[in-house]
């Protein structure tokens, strides 16, 4: 939640609808326990797979550390679109896929070129 609210930067204003909806409020200090129930019942490892990997390749990678970045915001993208699959988060779909790409943007742009693990 936190990578999606600092993603739309809320700057001013109240926070956004998408935070209170109906699934937050039917859900709530059971999500995780609903979603894990949802992905079981899909059966459906090889459409996991393949999502992240598609989501992965939005991002551009040019070294090691850049890719274990990207798989990781690519898991978290996934799951956050699955989420709203199941109607876990109430939030329209597209948002949590966005939000990794942003991250990924951020971080690459903080980054700036080539390994930096080393540096």
């Amino acid at each position: 939640m936190g990578l999606l609210i600092k993603s739309m930067a809320f700057q001013t204003g109240p926070p956004s609808p998408m935070l209170s909806s109906p699934a937050t409020k039917r859900l709530h200090g059971t999500v995780g326990r609903a979603f894990v129930h949802w992905l079981v019942e899909q059966q459906e490892d090889q459409t996991l797979s393949k999502a992240v990997a598609h989501l992965m390749q939005r991002m551009p990678v040019t070294h090691g550390q850049a890719a274990r970045v990207a798989k990781q915001l690519s898991v978290t993208g996934t799951a956050g679109e699955l989420a709203t699959a199941a109607d876990i988060t109430g939030w329209p779909l597209g948002v949590a896929a966005e939000a990794a790409l942003e991250a990924y943007r951020l971080w690459s742009a903080e980054q700036g070129h080539g390994q930096t693990e080393d540096r």
